[in-house]
C-alpha cells in the first residue's frame, strides 16, 4: 500500500516506503530507492524524511556521497518543519561547521530548541551548550531571544543533490 500511496505523491507515505527499503522490511533492501523516496517525501514537505536524508548524506551511506552541505540542508529543512533530532544535527553542524559556516551562537540556538522539545536529547544538548558556553563564552541568554533566519545559510542547488544516490 504504501507503494501505491507514494506514486500518487503523498509525502507521508514516501517516507515510509523510504524506511522499509532503507531497512528491507517488506522488499528487497534497496539504499537507492531509499534515498530516492526520502528525497522525495523530503521535497514535499516531510520532516521525517529530509532528516533522514540529512543523515544520509552526513554518514555517507546506503551508497549516498557523504556531503556535508546536503546533510545541513536536509537538517536545515527538517529542523523548520519541527523536528527535534533534526534541530540537534543542525545544532552539531553549526558546531562544527559541516556543510556551513561554523557559528557557535547558531549552535546554542539550535541546540536550545531541540532540548525544549524533546526530553531524549535534553541533557546532551545541555551538556552541549554547557560546554560551548565554558569555552567560547556563548551568551545563551542571546541565543535563547534570537530570532534566526538562518535560510540564507543553506542555498544548496538541488538539482545536485537529486543525482546523489539515485540513478538520474
Amino acid at each position: 500500500w504504501y507503494q501505491v500511496a507514494a506514486e500518487k505523491g503523498l509525502p507521508r507515505a514516501q517516507s515510509n516506503l523510504a524506511g522499509c527499503y532503507a531497512s528491507g522490511r517488506g522488499v528487497a533492501q534497496d539504499w537507492s530507492l531509499a534515498a530516492m523516496w526520502f528525497q522525495k517525501a523530503a521535497e514535499a514537505g516531510d520532516g521525517a524524511a529530509a532528516c533522514s536524508l540529512g543523515a544520509m548524506h552526513a554518514e555517507g551511506y546506503g551508497g549516498v556521497t557523504h556531503d556535508a552541505g546536503a546533510a545541513a540542508y536536509w537538517f536545515h529543512k527538517a529542523a523548520k518543519l519541527g523536528l527535534h533530532s533534526a534541530m540537534f544535527n543542525l545544532a552539531l553542524c553549526y558546531e562544527r561547521g559541516a556543510g556551513c559556516e561554523a557559528s557557535h551562537l547558531k549552535a546554542v540556538y539550535w541546540y536550545l530548541r531541540a532540548a525544549r522539545g524533546a526530553k531524549s536529547l535534553a541533557n546532551l544538548a545541555s551538556e552541549r551548550v554547557a560546554q560551548l558556553r565554558s569555552e567560547f563564552n556563548v551568551d545563551v541568554n542571546e541565543c535563547s531571544r534570537m530570532r534566526l533566519d538562518d535560510a540564507d545559510d543553506f542555498a544548496l542547488d538541488l538539482s545536485s543533490v537529486r543525482r546523489t544516490g539515485t540513478d538520474e
